[in-house]
């Protein structure tokens, strides 16, 4: 077994606890690791520099330094049957939690910094 058959085996199970009641307690855990109109993607990482070598031995990913990394990535749906996806299209997807927050950031503009550092300001 390899590094990449683990993250296959980690995603596979993740999307097989779709169909599997819990109760209301649990609810808000599984719907964040599953959110609706997204499919997980599992990275194992090794911890060192750079990722975990997916032809790389099962064995020699360490559980006490390595990582698992969760992301996600819409749902492929064929729409009206003309063969393009709303992935391809670039459609929002319904309900996907935003990627970007927006931090306000203190100072003069970069351009002014830029152009001041270039001394044409």
């Amino acid at each position: 077994m390899t590094i990449g058959d683990l993250e296959s085996a980690v995603q596979s199970a993740l999307e097989a606890l779709r169909s599997l009641q819990v109760s209301a307690e649990a609810q808000p855990a599984k719907s964040l690791l599953l959110p609706e109109g997204l499919s997980p993607v599992v990275e194992f990482l090794s911890g060192g520099p750079g990722d975990a070598d997916p032809k790389a031995a099962a064995d020699e990913w360490n559980p006490l330094t390595g990582r698992i990394l969760i992301t996600f990535r819409p749902t492929a749906s064929v729409n009206g049957g003309n063969g393009t996806s709303d992935v391809e299209r670039g459609a929002p997807t319904p309900n996907a939690p935003a990627r970007f927050h927006p931090v306000p950031i203190r100072g003069e503009p970069a351009s002014a910094t830029l152009l001041a550092d270039r001394g044409s300001l």
